[in-house]
């Protein structure tokens, strides 16, 4: 039998089986293999000399440690050989790679060796210490129960353990039988449960002033299973039949009752269960069930019954008692918990003069604009508009469903409308006054707008409609609404109209995200003009737009109209948010579902509740990882927009500049300038026109460069001829340059003339490459050209564009195959002109400076050639540059309105064509680019040449989607390519058409640009409305004053924003260029914006610096700099100085 085959990834992990500390006892590495079922097994490596040698590296140097490569090499090693951390092991044993963390398949395998022990150890709980061991308590009796809910070992007898749980009466017990143990009830062993007195006898029990008063059998529920219990009421003066349920709430335990309760559920299992809801979403049946099956897992249907009449056989006869089921007591229990727990969180408990009205119980975001909580008194003045607008996106579920009720009239609300869904009555009012909209969708194919009036005859509600935070994923509170048939505009209008209404007085500006805006915005205002109940905020200018990802899906007249991009104040928000908070709210719509409708609209405000309180306890991290994403976003998008600006004509940078205010005020149609203008762009005739024009550059140059300019022809002539070379099997050997287009109709067996004519275009190359070289001898006499071959072209940019039966890497090996047939055809002779009348002409290198290299130039005192055909060159790569850009812009341009508006095969076979066309001339423009600048290369034409023109990549020459995918999702972060910013092109001539591309890009440009920097200040103005949430909170809550110790720890923080607040207005003093009254406060700023604040409680604030802050704000250039906060982000500062408030 052969040996088990090593898994490819086989892990080395380190453990110690022996529990020695490092450097000491047995060490091994387990080594993963597997047989050939697949079995797992180890094999053992001891390593002990390796943990004992790190002992000895901790004042070593460990750079040029040798590290093993296996766990074998750890035989016989030194310290010297070892790498300073204990942790690391191998990855696998082909890679021979260290890792330094490790992964939990690791730590599994670490334990495999002890599964036995570990099971060992558990059988051993199970059975008694001795079984002639004493009580721990009074070590008179036995001791033969013990409690699995106590930590530690112990063994009590029945007295000792009713003292031990005195206050404990919701511990699970076991009393050894003699054969294993069994589970025992603190009843069955005598515990009674006193009520009233903090769980002590009644003083007044004996007196037995009212009957069923002294004592019974009580069920009580608990997150540790269900128990029973004999409880004893209190007997005192003035306790009544009717008070039980009072005393129950008393001693923490919540009565399922209010006449004569049998049964009780504690506080700690009814928020269990609202935790469980919320984050694991249980249902109340899960959960019961679990609760059952912790009280007895064998038997759960006999719960608690079943376990009741074996506890009391005694006494009380199967018969007596019927079988009781807590479930529904525990989901009418859970929903008055809820509803108390609501009205607590929210402080109505202190509050009682007031009951909580629409949205009072509920929590919404701290980092949104709310007048009167997170703005201060002159926000008006002090933030724009667009700053402080709302930003809310709504959407509809269908998957949270609702079915039809049997007795609906039976049911009983308990916060109707106080949290996030709408109050029924008046929403029910709404639907049946507000008429239906039975028009169809004008865009694309909507089912949110064409099926919005199907109806399910067995739901009461198909779905819900939500409006949410943008910016943050809040549920607006009061602002949820049923759809009743589809997604219906009368439904989705009294959500929106209840949002823009919440904690919005005086914000004049509303952002509204929805899928089908373009549908909506239509009649919206007009609609709510009609409505009888609905209404707007005064003056509050409403902008419709769509998200990010749904925008895709819309027509392209929508993408300029409707896009987040391109609306001033929006930010970098997505506008789908919404959609992440579906996906766990779908969790609990199945068991939501059957629900009533009072009960449904609880669950979901408490799981909206929670929602938004996750949101709120994150904001802070939130935010933090939030910024760093922005702030590189504005790094990445600043510098390519200014590049394009500078590379611009400033006339049109003017012009368009004002396209964009007219279009930010006007929206509609005036946003139209963000898309290609058909009117612009040539039509198929101009470009097939064009395209069959060859341009002819005619220069008048000085007679000193005539030969530079004579070489580059004949090397572009080279290319030309290199484009196409047959073998005599007819396979394709190179691929190089502009006659693709003749030599596309060759058959792949040419024809005698067809290599005839390839044959004389070779010899008319070559006479004219001797007679170059001839005049070029004396000039290079004594210089060694080295290979007589010219550098090969980039074979990505040489490539058959058309050809579509022939794979890419199939095509190089056809190329780099043809390589070798022509060296081995090559026969040099000793002979320079030997050697050029043998070579093929096309691949012979000419007398040019380039070709001889920068230092052998030097050496022959020919650096002046040098400069001018440095010149030369780069004048070559500024006309391949400019080609290129034209070239490209009329490629996309050309996808775009051809290629995406083809009918039928015969126009989508042309429009291929055309591009493929136009890709022939890219690639020749690429071509000609990289000679370019491989001769300056060359020639060492110094780093400010060589750093302007890069290398052209093949990812550079991408179409712009930018054009051909304007409503594309995740274009937040385009940008062009380095050439299309490159300064020195805006006074070169461009085509109309390439036009029209620098106008679409510079506009999408600017406007990414500003949305990542409204975005960096609307973050930070996030985190000071969250900081102003949370300190009004904290008035509420401190209204009475504070304590000295609370004072202490709120000094660091204040000093943390004093000086913030004065960093900030050194920063936005130098921004502004203002320059300070005061020649004193120049220091005092250097000296603030040093400083630095310990936030240990013992900080105290240096009275240097206090008083620089002091001065700073006294200087008279301080109310300038305030009035500048619209064009930078200050944090929020008091009328007065900083320091009056620390």
């Amino acid at each position: 039998m052969s040996p088990p085959r090593k898994s490819k990834r086989a892990r080395y992990t380190t453990h110690r089986p022996d529990g020695a500390s490092r450097g000491t006892g047995s060490m091994v590495v387990f080594t993963s293999t597997r047989t050939r079922r697949g079995k797992v097994r180890y094999q053992e490596v001891d390593t002990s000399s390796y943990y004992q040698a790190l002992e000895t590296l901790d004042e070593e140097d460990t750079s040029r440690r040798k590290i093993p490569k296996t766990p074998s090499e750890c035989q016989g090693t030194t310290s010297t050989d070892f790498p300073p951390e204990a942790g690391d092991f191998w990855e696998d044993s082909e890679s021979q790679t260290l890792r330094r963390t490790k992964t939990q398949n690791d730590y599994l395998s670490e334990w495999i060796p002890w599964r036995s022990p570990y099971l060992d150890i558990i059988l051993q709980s199970e059975a008694p210490l001795q079984l002639s061991q004493d009580c721990s308590g009074c070590s008179e009796a036995k001791g033969t129960i013990q409690c699995m809910s106590c930590f530690g070992n112990h063994a009590w007898c029945s007295s000792c353990a009713i003292k031990a749980h005195y206050s404990l009466p919701f511990h699970r017990l076991e009393q050894w039988n003699g054969h294993f143990y069994d589970r025992v009830s603190l009843q069955d062993l005598g515990y009674i449960l006193y009520l009233g007195h903090g769980g002590n006898p009644c003083p007044s029990e004996g007196l037995e002033r009212m009957p069923n008063m002294s004592s019974q059998h009580f069920t009580v529920v608990d997150s540790a299973g269900i128990f029973v219990h004999t409880v004893k009421w209190c007997q005192c003066k003035g306790a009544t039949q009717e008070d039980k349920h009072l005393e129950l709430l008393r001693e923490r335990l919540f009565p399922a009752i209010i006449t004569n309760p049998q049964t009780a559920f504690t506080f700690d299992v009814l928020e269990e269960f609202l935790i469980d809801s919320l984050e694991c979403k249980t249902s109340t049946f899960s959960f019961y069930q679990k609760l059952r099956r912790m009280t007895s897992n064998a038997f759960p249907d006999s719960v608690p019954v079943g376990l009741f009449i074996f506890i009391s056989k005694k006494n009380i006869s199967s018969s007596s008692l019927p079988c009781q089921d807590h479930y529904r007591e525990l989901m009418r229990v859970s929903r008055e918990w809820r509803d108390l727990t609501n009205c607590k969180r929210a402080g109505f408990g202190h509050n009682s003069d007031r009951s909580p009205g629409h949205g009072d119980l509920a929590i919404f975001c701290a980092a949104c604009p709310q007048p009167g909580i997170n703005l201060p008194n002159d926000w008006k003045n002090r933030y724009p508009s667009d700053t402080v607008a709302l930003q809310y996106v709504v959407d509809g579920n269908f998957t949270a469903q609702h079915m039809k009720m049997k007795r609906p009239q039976d049911d009983v609300s308990l916060s109707d409308g106080l949290a996030y869904m709408v109050e029924d009555e008046p929403y029910q009012r709404h639907v049946a006054s507000a008429g239906e909209n039975m028009e169809r969708s004008t865009c694309q194919n909507h089912w949110a707008v064409n099926e919005a009036n199907i109806l399910r005859s067995n739901l009461r509600a198909t779905g819900i409609g939500a409006t949410a935070c943008a910016r943050h994923g809040c549920f607006v509170p009061h602002a949820i609404v049923d759809f009743y048939k589809g997604e219906q505009q009368k439904n989705i209008d009294y959500s929106v109209c209840q949002a823009l209404a919440y904690h919005s007085a005086g914000l004049k500006r509303a952002l509204v995200v929805y899928d089908v805006a373009c549908q909506w915005s239509i009649n919206f205002h007009r609609q709510v003009e009609s409505y009888n109940i609905l209404s707007l905020p005064s003056e509050m200018d409403i902008v419709p737009t769509v998200g990010k990802f749904h925008l895709s899906a819309h027509k392209p007249t929508c993408f300029p109209r409707f896009s987040l991009m391109f609306i001033p104040g929006a930010g970098h928000v997505d506008g789908e948010i919404l959609e992440t908070l579906w996906a766990p709210f779908n969790k609990i719509s199945p068991s939501a579902r059957a629900m009533s409708l009072a009960h449904r609209q609880e669950v979901y405000d408490d799981h909206m509740r929670d929602l938004n309180w996750k949101k709120l306890v994150g904001l802070v991290k939130s935010l933090c990882r939030k910024y760093k994403t922005v702030a590189a976003g504005v790094q990445s998008t600043e510098e390519p927009f200014k590049e394009l600006s500078a590379s611009l004509d400033e006339n049109k940078v003017r012009e368009w500049t004002t396209l964009v205010l007219k279009g930010a005020c006007n929206r509609g149609e005036a946003l139209d300038i963000y898309a290609l203008r058909m009117d612009k762009a040539p039509t198929l005739a101009e470009i097939r026109l064009h395209l069959t024009q060859s341009s002819v550059r005619s220069t008048q140059i000085q007679e000193s460069i005539n030969w530079l300019v004579e070489d580059i022809d004949i090397e572009n002539s080279q290319y030309v001829v290199m484009s196409y070379i047959l073998d005599v099997q007819g396979n394709t050997s190179l691929c190089r340059d502009a006659l693709r287009a003749e030599i596309r109709c060759l058959p792949s067996s040419p024809s005698t003339a067809q290599k005839t004519a390839i044959a004389v275009k070779r010899q008319r190359l070559l006479a004219r490459i001797m007679k170059f070289n001839q005049k070029a001898a004396p000039v290079a006499a004594g210089l060694n050209l080295g290979s007589l071959e010219i550098v090969a072209d980039d074979h990505f940019f040489c490539k058959e564009e058309n050809s579509e039966a022939i794979d890419e890497d199939i095509e190089i090996l056809f190329w780099q195959a043809g390589k070798e047939d022509d060296k081995e055809e090559e026969d040099p002779g000793e002979d320079g002109e030997d050697n050029l009348s043998d070579a093929n002409p096309e691949s012979i290198k000419l007398y040019m400076p380039s070709s001889f290299g920068a230092v052998a130039l030097q050496e022959a005192g020919l650096l002046p050639l040098v400069e001018e055909e440095i010149q030369l060159r780069i004048g070559q790569a500024n006309d391949s540059l400019e080609k290129l850009r034209n070239d490209l812009g009329e490629k996309s341009i050309l996808y775009r309105i051809n290629r995406r508006s083809s009918t039928s095969n015969r126009t989508d076979t042309r429009s291929k064509q055309d591009i493929r066309r136009v890709g022939l001339k890219v690639n020749r423009d690429v071509r000609s680019y990289l000679r370019a600048v491989n001769a300056l290369t060359s020639m060492d034409a110094g780093k400010t040449v060589l750093g302007k023109y890069k290398i052209i990549t093949r990812e550079d020459l991408g179409l712009s989607k930018d054009i051909t995918e304007e409503n594309r999702f995740g274009q937040s972060s385009h940008v062009l390519p380095w050439f299309w910013r490159m300064e020195g092109f805006a006074d070169r001539s461009s085509s109309d058409w390439n036009d029209e591309f620098l106008r679409v890009s510079w506009l999408k440009a600017k406007a990414r640009y500003e949305r990542w920097e409204e975005e960096l200040v609307m973050v930070k103005c996030s985190g000071e409305s969250g900081k102003s949430t949370i300190i009004k909170q904290m008035r509420i809550i401190h209204q009475n004053g504070f304590t000295d110790e609370e004072l202490m720890t709120y000094r660091p923080t204040i000093y943390r924003n004093t000086l913030d607040s004065a960093q900030a207005i050194v920063l936005a003093t130098r921004k502004i260029g203002l320059e300070y009254i005061d020649p004193n406060n120049r220091v005092n700023a250097e000296h603030i914006f040093d400083y630095h604040i310990d936030l240990s409680p013992s900080f105290e604030l240096s009275p240097k610096i206090a008083e620089a802050i002091h001065q700073l704000w006294q200087d008279l250039i301080i109310p300038k700099v305030m009035d500048h906060t619209s064009e930078f982000y200050l944090m929020e500062l008091s009328t007065s100085s900083p320091m009056s408030s620390a």
